[in-house]
């Protein structure tokens, strides 16, 4: 039985996905950090905030993986905006 990736995947192309389980679960554990008890609600601007972070840390790792086996600024652009692309679909559920 194949389970989920619950971390960021390395396809063959060298491009980062990640799959929508492991986004829905940054979401879920980020909400969960950010939810105030006595006001029974999630800070949301907080969440995003740091949501934002971890896509940016993902998208350095890419970034510095081209960097690391020679490839061009351009690649390791390329390369971190996939992250950006895959956090997007896979937090609609589309991939």
């Amino acid at each position: 039985m194949n389970k989920p990736l619950l971390r960021p995947f390395k396809a063959p192309a060298g491009v980062y996905i990640l799959h929508p389980d492991f986004v829905q679960g940054i979401i879920r554990q980020v909400a969960l950090q950010n939810f105030d008890d006595v006001t029974r609600r999630v800070d949301w601007d907080a969440a995003r905030a740091e949501i934002m972070q971890i896509t940016h840390m993902l998208a350095e790792i890419a970034s510095e993986d081209v960097r690391a086996e020679g490839g061009s600024e351009i690649e390791a652009e390329i390369h971190a905006n996939e992250v950006y692309e895959s956090l997007v679909a896979g937090a609609t559920g589309i991939q």
